[in-house]
């Protein structure tokens, strides 16, 4: 049924005089820096200072460029059309696209989360458009259009401190989303505030009226990230700020929950000492130098630490050379220093938390009965094992093809001070184990006791295969069912999630082709004292072809849920509800329009990152290279595994 006549002029008024408010809103003078207008209570921000610099950096990065290559249009306008269907587009949702709101700011943009009086989180967005009122009201009139035609009820409401009238939208409950939200939108000043919570909305048009001391730029935990990553990046213009109270953060958000969740993960990391990190936050600066991207980040951690928050031990140190055993050709590689003896001692009021449910004794328990019960291992795991680690760590992984679900390897290395006492340990703990089955493995003149680790779900017989050019031992498990393993030699303690990658650095202690000497490794750790990198406890190095290239795939191919990567780990996680027990998730994303993956390599690099330990927690920066020879690099590794093939 059409509106009457009088409906439409009335609406016609109302929206002929809010675009008029909105374009006659002052301009005299940019929005002033957003931390100075949002208040202490804000607990998670994010801030681009200047949109349109930022946009131009991102258009000169490598995935700028990629995402801007004619072969993945064909998957954009697929994936628009797979979200339009299953109404995830923010279009459908509020009238606007991403692409409506990077045109708008002439400035800053800022995001910020804000703990409210009830404990509940709220959310902001600010948008500096100065000079671009006229857009800004013509977007807030395609989104009252869309709001109103799924059932918003829209309202005017006067402000003290504001020009313009603020506008409140109340949308009723739709699909999965049981309850009532807000949108409350206004610009004054030149500057387009947008928030969940009109309570939250007023009292940043009253900052931005009257600046009061209580603001962000106030709290002590936001100035010492702040302060010491602009001092750590100096040199470069950050193109994007972040920061964090994770505490306070999750709790809020906890507290705005419909249903609590099983499992008060926040009230854990209280209880166990994790408040100590009061803050973390970051600088990142895109196509700087010969940089993709750098990022500095603080984590604020000042001591005295209590209980599981003392096992964040990580001495620093001068060098951090690769294992002989490390190759060339890794995806990723991390070494770091952790007091592995001291992290122990304090797992255990974690465990009693987490397995324990609380229970107070669980871990020592465990730990008493793997030493005195008849029918276990009886080892006594600190003084037999633990005390026989020392303090270095690595971790790396590679890639195996054909690319499945189980193509990623990876591989945790723990340095020991004391091997043979360290395989004693490991034989106690895994001999009788009915999970776990012993295999040998021999290398030159040395036998190695590889302890296999199959799944009761997975409890199949081996199969004969081949890998590489070198025939199988019997008994070895197919690629496609990997089986974690763990084994003592070279000075380590290693557990992989692959049988073949243990032999693979079992049988080459020195790699054919080590990565200490690799160009690419080479070229990586020259930037750290470039980038103010001193003694450091954690240093990392990345081929980031080799790094996506499997997820890339899986997601072609559809069988990312199948896949045991974080990342669909992290995915599958999410919609769990969603998927019936005992079934695979059905991907949410048909990526069959993706191009082929030699596409997106030439336009991926390699990169770095390290870790300093400092008196008041850590320091971490991180980085890409984005020139020529970095690319070049990664398709000359390409053209190689062709002629392999």
């Amino acid at each position: 049924m059409h509106s009457t006549p009088r409906c439409i002029r009335f609406r016609s008024l109302a929206l002929g005089l809010l675009i008029a408010s909105f374009q006659g809103a002052l301009a005299e003078a940019a929005m002033p820096p957003s931390e100075q207008v949002l208040p202490a209570a804000t607990k998670a921000y994010l801030s681009v200072p200047d949109m349109p610099k930022l946009l131009a950096a991102w258009q000169r990065t490598p995935i700028g460029r990629l995402l801007d290559d004619p072969a993945m249009q064909p998957f954009h306008a697929d994936l628009k059309r797979q979200l339009h269907a299953k109404d995830l587009l923010i279009e459908d949702r509020v009238g606007i696209t991403f692409g409506d709101l990077e045109k708008l700011p002439t400035g800053e943009t800022a995001v910020a989360l804000v703990q409210m009086p009830d404990g509940r989180a709220a959310g902001v967005a600010l948008i500096d458009v100065t000079n671009n009122l006229q857009a800004a009201g013509q977007m807030l009139q395609k989104v009252d259009g869309v709001l109103q035609r799924n059932g918003a009820k829209r309202s005017m409401h006067a402000s003290r401190y504001a020009n313009a009238p603020v506008t409140v939208y109340d949308i009723p409950p739709k699909g999965k989303r049981k309850q009532a939200v807000q949108a409350v939108y206004v610009i004054e000043n030149g500057v387009l505030g947008i928030s969940d919570n009109l309570g939250l909305l007023d009292q940043v048009l009253s900052r931005l009226r009257t600046p009061k001391p209580d603001s962000l730029a106030s709290v002590a935990a936001y100035r010492n990230v702040n302060e010491r990553c602009a001092k750590q990046a100096a040199e470069f213009e950050p193109h994007l700020r972040w920061w964090v109270d994770p505490a306070a953060a999750g709790e809020a958000m906890q507290n705005s929950l419909s249903r609590k969740p099983t499992r008060d993960l926040v009230a854990i990391a209280k209880k166990e000492g994790f408040t100590a990190i009061r803050a973390i936050g970051g600088y990142v600066t895109l196509a700087a130098g010969p940089y993709g991207v750098v990022h500095r980040s603080k984590v604020f951690a000042p001591p005295p630490y209590a209980r599981a928050m003392r096992m964040l031990t990580f001495p620093n140190a001068s060098v951090h050379a690769p294992e002989s055993w490390v190759p060339s050709d890794v995806a990723s590689y991390m070494t770091f220093r952790w007091e592995m003896n001291n992290a122990f001692d304090n797992f255990g009021t974690l465990f009693d938390e987490i397995v324990g449910e609380g229970e107070q004794g669980v871990w020592n328990d465990v730990i008493d009965s793997m030493k005195t019960d008849p029918n276990g291992p009886q080892i006594d795991v600190k003084h037999d094992l633990i005390a026989h680690l020392g303090t270095r760590c690595s971790i790396q992984t590679d890639n195996v093809d054909p690319i499945g679900p189980h193509s990623q390897r990876r591989l945790f290395a723990a340095e020991t001070t004391n091997e043979q006492a360290v395989a004693a340990a490991v034989d106690k703990l895994m001999q009788n184990d009915p999970s776990v089955k012993l295999r040998t493995f021999k290398s030159g003149d040395t036998e190695y006791k590889i302890y296999e680790i199959i799944p009761e779900d997975q409890q199949v017989p081996a199969v004969q295969v081949q890998v590489g050019n070198e025939p199988a031992a019997a008994g070895q498990a197919h690629p496609h069912m990997p089986h974690s393993a763990v084994t003592v030699g070279l000075g380590y303690l290693f557990v992989a999630s692959h049988v073949d990658l243990l032999e693979q650095i079992l049988s080459h202690p020195s790699a054919e082709k080590p990565l200490d000497p690799d160009g690419d490794y080479q070229r990586v750790i020259a930037q750290f004292p470039k980038l103010n990198g001193g003694p450091h406890s954690a240093e990392g190095f990345t081929r980031d072809d080799e790094r996506f290239r499997v997820s890339y795939e899986l997601i072609r191919q559809g069988k990312l849920p199948e896949a045991d990567l974080p990342l669909a780990e992290a995915v599958n996680a999410i919609f769990q509800s969603e998927t019936p027990e005992g079934e695979v998730r059905k991907p949410k994303i048909d990526g069959s329009k993706l191009p082929d993956f030699a596409v997106v390599r030439k336009y991926l690099s390699f990169g770095g990152s390290f870790v300093q330990s400092e008196a008041d927690g850590w320091m971490v920066v991180g980085f890409t290279m984005n020139d020529k020879n970095a690319n070049q690099a990664a398709q000359a590794r390409a053209d190689r595994g062709n002629v392999a093939e």
